[in-house]
């Protein structure tokens, strides 16, 4: 993970590789400087049910 800087919001897919979103967010939340940084975490499995 880049902890080098401050971000002001980091948008992540839930189902990454090597690690999920929520691990990513235990990683940030454990980190000084991006403790606070708001995170939204994003999903595409949702859209396999919707017919095309």
């Amino acid at each position: 993970m880049a902890a080098s800087g401050r971000y002001g919001l980091v948008i992540s897919d839930w189902d990454m590789r090597p690690m999920t979103g929520l691990e990513l967010l235990q990683q940030m939340r454990e980190n000084p400087v991006l403790t606070t940084t708001p995170v939204i975490i994003i999903s595409t499995d949702a859209l396999l049910s919707v017919p095309l």
